[in-house]
């Protein structure tokens, strides 16, 4: 594993398959072969890789604690409330960082209700069942709700699940997956193009790293009701 660099859409999830973590994304019935993290950038800035139209791409890996790490190179699903209330359905946690200029910036739920999620569009707005417990989370990480960063949305996600959310090592294997989002509230399904189709995972373009995310804050974990406790 090495540092993450953005822009990036990243997720954890806890208590579920890699395979199932994509089948509640929203699995679309295509194949695609597994690839390495090199050759996923290579294959993305060449155009050899591309999601169809409608359609959204997940890299996804598996961690050794069995916690799943899903990367969005096109999209910004992982923060969605629609995806985060399905993927953590029926006992299942998840905590996404977005970092490529979409409105939420970090956003975790459980159980399928969403615990809290930062806004950037509305400045220190928290939505979710307990932004107050919130506010103490990234009050730990040193993260300003009014101008949430990359690095300290990460030291928040690691404080709430205890797993740095890095990029997979150089000869790691990922699964590559296309998924189909789920609909917005109140409206059918539609297969019309993502907005903004540009690679949002770390390439040659992006020479900027964060600052790197290392040990020594005490862990806040997730309960089971998505709250943490010291």
């Amino acid at each position: 594993m090495s540092e993450l660099r953005g822009p990036l859409m990243v997720s954890v999830v806890t208590g579920l398959s890699c395979d199932a973590v994509v089948d509640r994304f929203g699995r679309a019935p295509t194949g695609l072969p597994a690839r390495s993290w090199p050759r996923l950038l290579d294959d993305l800035a060449r155009g050899r890789v591309a999601p169809a139209v409608g359609r959204a791409l997940l890299a996804v890996a598996g961690l050794d604690d069995g916690s799943v790490l899903v990367w969005e190179p096109f999209s910004a699903e992982g923060v969605r409330p629609e995806v985060l209330g399905a993927v953590t359905a029926h006992g299942a946690r998840m905590v996404a960082v977005c970092d490529n200029d979409r409105d939420t910036a970090i956003a975790w739920a459980a159980d399928g209700t969403v615990t809290a999620a930062l806004h950037r569009l509305a400045p220190g707005e928290i939505t979710g069942t307990d932004p107050a417990r919130a506010r103490a989370v990234f009050a730990h990480a040193g993260l300003d709700p009014r101008r949430p960063d990359l690095a300290a949305c990460l030291r928040a996600a690691r404080d709430l699940t205890g797993i740095d959310l890095v990029a997979p090592g150089e000869h790691e294997t990922l699964l590559i997956a296309e998924i189909t989002p789920h609909p917005l509230p109140h409206t059918a399904a539609r297969a019309t193009p993502l907005p903004g189709a540009v690679a949002v995972v770390p390439s040659a373009e992006h020479h900027g790293a964060a600052p790197p995310v290392s040990g020594g804050a005490a862990l806040v974990h997730l309960d089971a009701r998505g709250e943490t406790e010291q």
